[in-house]
């Protein structure tokens, strides 16, 4: 497990909030399509609840668990 991967499950492990992650790739056109949705659900729910992105191409290890 890479650093990023342990700073990850420990943020959702420790996190008041709920964490909703988005799973994304570049090349995948639902999760383009979904990314304004995202970013609005973060900005109106700042505070109840917390929205991370993690691309799926560069951190395949954390996707799969």
């Amino acid at each position: 497990m890479d650093t990023h991967e342990t700073q990850f499950n420990e943020f959702i492990r420790s996190s008041d909030l709920p964490v909703l992650t988005d799973f994304w790739a570049d090349w995948c056109g639902p999760c383009k399509m979904m990314a304004p949705v995202l970013k609005e659900l973060a900005h109106d729910w700042k505070g109840r609840i917390v929205v991370v992105k993690v691309n799926t191409e560069e951190k395949q290890h954390l996707a799969q668990q």
